[in-house]
């Protein structure tokens, strides 16, 4: 009998992985940016839009998020 697998194309993306980690970091730092769940404060959307693209650039090149950060504290 053969297993029959199920492959979830989206979830092998950048931007799926990038999503997950902008979640993460939302959650962690208590933002919201879904209504009603609860958190002391909403994200922006200036917010939103630079933390995602720190997270996708996270994923897709660590390398230059980093050089990046380091040039931000200089």
């Amino acid at each position: 009998m053969s297993e029959t697998v199920t492959l979830h194309v989206a979830e092998n993306t950048a931007a799926y992985v990038g999503w997950k980690l902008f979640i993460e970091v939302a959650n962690a730092e208590k933002r919201h940016v879904y209504h009603g769940q609860g958190h002391e404060l909403s994200g922006d959307r200036k917010w939103i839009l630079d933390t995602y693209a720190e997270c996708l650039l996270a994923v897709t090149d660590p390398r230059a998020r980093m050089a990046r950060a380091a040039g931000d504290t200089a």
